[in-house]
């Protein structure tokens, strides 16, 4: 089992909205994930593995990390509810400081699915 990173579309939109957290795996611009080789003191990425600028790197979290951005700095709550007991049907709720809660009509047939489509919708909210 393991984290799953958010995908591109996602990881493009967070960056215009200010996301910079310290991560360990980045898209370039062809979409491929790159994983740091190198790093300094901080620990900062100062190198990857086929030599891509950084400036032109977009930093792939994971969406639980993504998800606690939104939480700590925004006071976005993005959750997932598990709608059908039977079949794995899933859908997303974004709730704001305001306590409105903005539920999703669709359907999903994965946690993570789910997750990205409210992680999305949360980040176009900023």
């Amino acid at each position: 089992m393991k984290e799953q990173l958010i995908l591109f579309g996602t990881a493009k939109l967070a960056k215009e909205k200010g996301f910079k957290e310290d991560c360990t795996h980045y898209y370039n611009n062809k979409t491929k994930i790159l994983k740091p080789f190198m790093y300094d003191d901080n620990p900062k990425v100062i190198s990857i593995q086929d030599g891509t600028n950084l400036g032109l790197l977009t930093i792939a979290p994971t969406q639980s990390l993504l998800q606690k951005w939104l939480r700590e700095k925004y006071n976005i709550h993005v959750e997932i509810t598990w709608v059908d007991t039977l079949s794995d049907i899933y859908v997303y709720h974004i709730s704001t400081t305001a306590n409105a809660i903005r539920p999703d009509s669709i359907f999903y047939h994965s946690y993570e699915e789910a997750l990205e489509v409210g992680l999305q919708e949360a980040l176009k909210l900023i």
